[in-house]
């Protein structure tokens, strides 16, 4: 790595230490032998940086607010936002009641009716955003500087339900006991061939292994599995009981039978989905709705004289005389020295012109504009419930639910969420299904209502008719039919669709890539012109002062923190040039096992 722009680690963070929620800029220094080291750099004020100049900010998301947050605070920058509709942080939606949205697919108008009966406080639907992984700093440094309160979100309990499409009849399998028999299973028969084992081990790391490794490794599958000690597995209180104890001992769960694990599939119910790094433990959300931390920007942006005009859709970019004109809703418009995009990029086909960018910058935005899927469709229900359904089961033997996800197929709900707050409240408001992909793009062919039916029959199936029936005040949306979102996230690997080989589109439709990504990676493989990462890495530039942000342009798509993290480096390339560059990537990110896994 002997080019600034081949290392990937420069970048902004946010710190809420001993430098009081300042920004630290961490780069890399190319040392002898070409190794690069990280080191962080403490920033002095810009506030000349800018130069009074006018910046324009198209989309008041997650990452148009960010920019606009560290321009306005160290910088002598005049910063607008230009947001198309009456909302405040685009797929950050936070529903409340009396709030309303109308997908422009269908034109049906739907207004949130939960009422405070039974709740502690305002009832809420994250329609959008609905947890941050403690991996993603910048998102939390930031609520902590805003003061924005956390909270635990629950990503999973080992008391939710399991209902794959074949097996279990008789009754459903909790969490706990699709994680933990399939273990005690596996682990017995590793003790019975435990030497076996250890000589296959010993072909693939040329280590020896003795008796006494055979020995610790039985004490290990021990522990592991829950075995007795024979190394059998007969079954244990990791995966519940029958009877609870109390009074008396308690009566453990008998295994669920290994055959009818095999035939259920459960496994493609994204059960090992809260194993990876993204979905691991401890996430968080903001007391009170995801939007907390949109209007903590929104009131610091306009204590800092930021302006924000709503309503506001852009029409047309151009380039004249070394500044940008936008035109935006009826007759209107703004010059501007600098424009930031937040706007999903196929919806600025139209609006922006060939002769205004330089070729590559082009040619790059225009492969966007051509490929399909793109934005990919995702949809979430809503409903109100009384929680002693979840919470207070009627049978004494049953465990209550707080918090997690409960899965089912083949409804095309796929997942029912529980609320992770005010669990003393006798109401509370699931998401009552999230899905994505296939499923998305279906039900976003039908109306609200048909969404919402079928929810309410994956509902009866996980817990019963009585709390399917219930069930109120609910509410479906569609985010490919948000007339300025139309999709959840993006997918980089869509622009490579039209031209792969049906072998290879087949194996990136199947998340069967990370080989070919890693030795990319590894290799520095240079991209072709116009394949998906050539142009990823296109956008990652300026062209005549017109610059592209949110998830999209992140390694982090459909998340916060990619929106976060794509603001900031255009904060750096913007107040930094010489040491905050365009990243150059080898690999697009991988949408699917980054948003979608499982």
């Amino acid at each position: 790595m002997t080019e600034l722009t081949d290392v990937k680690l420069q970048r902004y963070l946010r710190h809420t230490g001993d430098t009081d929620g300042a920004l630290e800029m961490v780069i890399p220094t190319i040392e002898k032998g070409l190794v690069a080291t990280l080191k962080t750099r403490k920033l002095s004020s810009q506030k000349k940086s800018g130069d009074g100049q006018t910046a324009v900010i198209l989309g008041a998301g997650v990452a148009g607010l960010t920019l606009a947050l560290e321009l306005l605070s160290k910088t002598s920058y005049k910063v607008q936002i230009l947001e198309a509709s009456d909302h405040i942080g685009g797929r950050s939606l936070t529903l409340r009641p009396g709030d309303s949205f109308t997908e422009f697919t269908n034109g049906v108008k739907q207004t949130c009716k939960f009422d405070s009966k039974g709740t502690s406080g305002n009832p809420y639907l994250n329609a959008g955003p609905g947890r941050i992984p403690s991996a993603h700093r910048n998102v939390l440094n930031y609520c902590k500087a805003l003061n924005v309160d956390l909270e635990v979100y629950v990503m999973e309990s080992r008391s939710n339900l399991m209902r794959p499409a074949k097996g279990f009849k008789k009754k459903l399998p909790v969490n706990r006991q699709l994680a933990n028999d399939p273990r005690g299973y596996f682990a017995a028969y590793l003790y019975e061939n435990s030497k076996a084992f250890l000589e296959s081990m010993e072909s693939t790391s040329n280590k020896r292994f003795t008796d006494t490794d055979n020995l610790n490794l039985k004490k290990w599958l021990t522990q592991f599995g829950a075995l007795d000690k024979q190394g059998n597995y007969l079954g244990s209180n990791r995966s519940g009981y029958v009877d609870l104890p109390g009074t008396v001992a308690g009566v453990v769960e008998p295994p669920l039978e290994f055959k009818e694990m095999l035939a259920s599939l459960f496994w493609e119910l994204s059960f090992y989905q809260p194993e990876d790094f993204l979905w691991q433990t401890t996430s968080f959300q903001p007391v009170g709705g995801m939007d907390m931390i949109i209007k903590a920007l929104l009131h610091k942006i306009t204590a800092l004289g930021g302006k924000v005009i709503r309503n506001a859709p852009v029409t047309q970019v151009r380039r004249k005389e070394k500044k940008w004109r936008i035109a935006y809703g009826k007759n209107k418009s703004l010059l501007a020295d600098i424009v930031v995009s937040n706007i999903p990029i196929p919806l600025l086909e139209g609006k922006i012109h060939q002769q205004d960018f330089s070729v590559d910058y082009w040619n790059a935005l225009s492969k966007v504009f051509e490929s399909k899927g793109f934005l990919r469709p995702s949809c979430k229900v809503g409903w109100q419930s009384e929680r002693k359904y979840w919470q207070n089961p009627p049978d004494e033997n049953t465990i209550p639910i707080f918090g997690g996800i409960s899965r089912i197929t083949p409804n095309k709900m796929q997942q029912m969420w529980y609320p992770s707050n005010d669990y003393n409240d006798n109401s509370g408001i699931l998401t009552g299904a999230y899905n994505y992909g296939d499923k998305a793009a279906a039900w976003g062919k039908e109306l609200p209502k048909t969404r919402m039916a079928e929810a309410r029959k994956g509902a009866a199936q996980l817990h019963g008719e009585k709390f399917a029936k219930q069930l109120k005040h609910g509410m479906s949306i569609s985010w490919q039919n948000m007339q300025y979102q139309q999709g959840g996230w993006v997918d980089w690997d869509a622009l490579d669709a039209n031209t792969m080989n049906k072998t290879v589109r087949t194996a990136v439709e199947s998340e069967r890539v990370i080989y070919d990504r890693v030795k990319s990676v590894i290799q520095q493989i240079e991209p072709e012109e116009g394949c998906s990462t050539w142009c990823y890495n296109q956008l990652q530039k300026q062209d005549n002062g017109f610059f592209v942000t949110g998830d999209q342009v992140s390694q982090l798509p459909g998340w916060q923190e990619g929106a976060v993290a794509s603001a900031l480096q255009i904060y750096g390339m913007l107040v930094h040039p010489k040491h905050i560059l365009p990243l150059k990537l080898y690999q697009v990110p991988n949408v699917r096992a980054l948003v979608e896994s499982g």
